[in-house]
């Protein structure tokens, strides 16, 4: 329903949460969109990554589930 998604698309709740996306990203130090974040025993970071080399994101996780 078209409608019906543009009402929840652009509702009070969507945007503040959009709004506290954003705003943990800019913490965290995201330069912009797409950002990729490892969460892991309450904590973020940042990956690096190569839309060309998954090597580059799977060596990181790698060293974060340590």
């Amino acid at each position: 329903n078209p409608v019906r998604f543009r009402q929840e698309l652009n509702s009070p709740e969507n945007h503040d949460h959009l709004l506290h996306e954003i705003a943990e990203g800019q913490r965290m130090g995201a330069q912009g969109f797409p950002s990729l974040v490892l969460q892991q025993q309450g904590r973020s970071r940042l990956l690096n990554y190569d839309y060309q080399d998954a090597a580059i994101v799977l060596a990181q996780l790698a060293s974060g589930a340590s």
